[in-house]
């Protein structure tokens, strides 16, 4: 299934005036290989469709595929010229043009010629068909959660609070981001609440859930909603939820501030199915992650084996990446096994992550804007994190020729991605072919093991050149320590900073300790600890290294030392090591100056400390 993302254009308000249903075929360039990772030719024109739904800006915010027929279904929003709007809701059939049988035109709005509306996120009701389309209503500082009901014929639910219409005032200002369906048939949307703004600040988590003829469920939370907050946040907010099937619990995810500043870290909170809070995630039912300056999630699923998986930006003001994190399901702590210490970024400078879906083969898709190119980007990465090698054609990532940016995703029963968007600022759907291509032989191979305690160490900075004094230390846990023995293969050491200065690169040689070079490896006789010692020529003034195994499983420690030339006093953060060993490699990052986590800082000119 598809997952979420919402709160798009929170704001921004604006009116739709309906034009005919037609099929206006942009400039693409054409794609001439038909294979994993590029656009589907027999999909529209080209493998893009876009629809002119409004008199001026349209935009397509989520899609989903029907599972009774394959038909694709997108929501979002345009405007007019006067800067008003309405939700709109398109079909297409599967090869991509305009389901005429939809409402008789291929799509329905609500809101028209009212008040601003935004749509952020639409389902697929599993029993009936209908979708449900959750966004908001009015502008400024008073906005209302809304939802709209459609019937599978694209006509409005009359079943479905007033007219298919239900519009909720939970406080001043009332943002709703989100929508998932129930076992019960139960409607949950995901939000924020707050006091408006700006600065639009003190808002916190909203959750509320609808009985299937649209009013609020008594039984959840304290008359169909709950709202929370997280310590020490001056505001929150909710931009997808998900609910786990095995269990009914909503994981509801969002952003949290703890200052004024552009920054954020990505919240997410756990909900049993009454609505209160889920005491075994997280602290209270809650988890917060620091990641770089600024990160905010955009969508979330649940799976198979319960793991939750987010899709984001994280970055510094003017140069985002898109990321992935992933979190294990008992605690909501993140899954060493993802990435590196279960996190992901996708190394294209100036990129954007969005929506994300889950192929039947455990490969995750996620959509996005590679914005400094000013191109849609859709990348796929094994279930361990790595970039998919045969996706695409840089190493799982593919920047189709589209200008705009993709926000919803979802996989068709065949593998082929479906996702929707804006291209060339108009309301659009693009189908990218998911099967298997030849894996290009330069991409990488498995990803690091993430180092933890790990501590960076250089001083002597303003000492003259090639007497500066490193130290470096870690554990980490390895896939396996079976047959590990770096005295058998050579070693690299990896220093580099965010710029890409790189502060030491050094291959360690194999061998066992020569007495009369005075160099080489020493073995315990366990066969647990590993010294490298040189007293004669040091590469990259490296002159000592040691790695041992620990008691826990596939544990290592290291140290490193060195004495040389390291240009660690202007490095720019964050700051990356890397260790490379025959069959394993482990890697650390600070990421930020403290009080976050990890961290470096100079207590003086001449030493630079990350720990």
């Amino acid at each position: 299934m598809n997952a979420k993302r919402g709160q798009l254009g929170q704001h921004v308000g604006w009116w739709l005036v309906a034009c005919a249903a037609v099929v206006c075929v942009l400039t693409f360039a054409p794609m001439v290989r038909a294979e994993s990772g590029a656009l589907d030719p027999s999909f529209g024109m080209g493998g893009v469709t876009v629809t002119p739904v409004g008199l001026g800006y349209s935009f397509a915010a989520d899609v989903a595929i029907q599972p009774s027929d394959g038909r694709i279904v997108a929501t979002g929003f345009a405007f007019d010229t006067f800067g008003t709007s309405a939700f709109i809701v398109a079909r297409y059939l599967t090869d991509g043009s305009v389901d005429t049988s939809f409402h008789g035109t291929g799509f329905a709005s609500a809101f028209a010629n009212s008040t601003p509306a935004v749509a952020s996120a639409l389902t697929i009701q599993p029993n009936d068909g209908k979708i449900v389309v959750v966004g908001t209503v009015g502008s400024g500082h008073s906005r209302d959660a809304a939802i709209v009901r459609f019937l599978p014929d694209g006509t409005l639910d009359a079943s479905f609070g007033s007219g298919g219409i239900v519009v909720t005032n939970f406080g001043a200002d009332d943002p709703a981001g989100d929508v998932a369906i129930d076992v019960d048939g139960n409607i949950v949307v995901g939000g924020g609440t707050g006091p408006g703004g700006p600065p639009y600040l003190g808002y916190v988590f909203l959750v509320a859930r609808y009985l299937e003829n649209g009013a609020l469920d008594p039984a959840f939370g304290s008359g169909g909603f709950v709202t929370t907050g997280f310590p020490d946040a001056i505001s929150n907010d909710v931009s997808a939820i998900v609910i786990q099937p095995t269990d009914g619990k909503i994981v509801a995810v969002g952003r949290s501030f703890y200052d004024t500043a552009d920054g954020a870290h990505v919240a997410l909170a756990r909900y049993m199915p009454n609505g209160t809070l889920d005491t075994e995630f997280g602290i209270d039912g809650r988890v917060t992650t620091a990641f770089n300056e600024d990160a905010v999630p955009s969508s979330v699923l649940v799976q198979p084996d319960g793991k939750i998986l987010l899709s984001g930006v994280q970055g510094t003001a003017g140069f985002y990446e898109a990321a992935l994190l992933r979190y294990l399901p008992v605690d909501g702590s993140l899954d060493p096994s993802f990435g590196t210490g279960g996190k992901v970024t996708v190394s294209v400078g100036g990129s954007t992550g969005v929506g994300v879906a889950l192929q039947a083969d455990g490969k995750i898709v996620q959509v996005g804007e590679a914005y400094l190119q000013g191109r849609v980007m859709v990348n796929r990465f094994l279930p361990d994190g790595r970039l998919d090698a045969t996706f695409g054609s840089a190493c799982g990532v593919f920047l189709a020729p589209i200008e705009g940016s993709a926000y919803g995703v979802d996989i068709q029963s065949d593998g082929n991605i479906v996702t929707a968007g804006q291209f060339s600022s108009t309301f659009g759907v693009a189908r990218v072919l998911g099967g298997t291509s030849e894996p290009s032989t330069s991409c990488p191979g498995a990803p690091c093991a993430p180092a933890a305690k790990h501590r960076l160490v250089v001083k002597k900075l303003l000492a003259p050149g090639g007497d500066e004094r490193l130290a470096l230390s870690g554990e980490a846990v390895l896939p396996s320590t079976v047959g590990f023995d770096p005295s058998t293969t050579e070693t690299g050491i990896m220093l580099a900073d965010d710029d890409t200065t790189t502060i030491v690169d050094a291959t360690i040689p194999s061998g066992a300790y020569d007495p009369a070079s005075r160099a080489g490896w020493k073995t315990n006789k366990a066969g647990t600890t590993w010294t490298y010692k040189n007293r004669g020529s040091h590469p990259q003034g490296i002159t000592s290294v040691v790695v041992r195994t620990t008691h826990d499983p596939n544990g290592v420690r290291f140290k490193v030392k060195g004495v040389g030339t390291y240009p660690a006093g202007a490095a720019a953060l964050p700051v990356h090591a890397t260790l490379t060993f025959a069959d394993a490699c482990i890697a650390a990052t600070w990421s930020a100056m403290p009080p976050a986590a990890p961290s470096c800082v100079m207590p003086n000119p001449s030493t630079l400390s990350c720990k």
